[in-house]
């Protein structure tokens, strides 16, 4: 976080838009399957301790050939975000639950965006 402190200039704002974790948990999708472009993707997804972790089946639908992927993502609470942002020098300046600019809910909204500005 330092580092975006120190890019981003005087007057600037920086957005950043991470998931809601109280969300991701309390909505987790185990499972689920989709086929884009002759690949068919079964995804399962689990909570281990801090991080959601998605392990992808991916399936040639015309040659058969399987591969397997793993994804990983640090789920940080909006109170975690908001300490870590403070602590090198950015003022929040604002806050959204979503793309329209909604008021953050920590129960309903999918996502925590943060309006950030260098404090004074």
């Amino acid at each position: 976080m330092q580092r975006l402190h120190d890019l981003l200039r005087p007057g600037g704002v920086l957005v950043l838009d991470y998931l809601n974790a109280a969300q991701v948990r309390a909505s987790l999708v185990a499972e689920d399957e989709a086929e884009h472009s002759g690949i068919r993707v079964l995804s399962r997804r689990t909570l281990e301790g801090d991080r959601l972790v998605k392990r992808m089946t991916l399936t040639h639908l015309e040659t058969g050939r399987v591969r397997q992927a793993e994804e990983s993502l640090r789920l940080y609470d909006p109170g975690e975000l908001r300490a870590m942002t403070a602590a090198c020098g950015l003022a929040l300046l604002g806050e959204a639950g979503d793309y329209q600019g909604a008021p953050f809910d920590p129960r309903a909204s999918a996502r925590w965006i943060g309006f950030l500005g260098r404090a004074q």
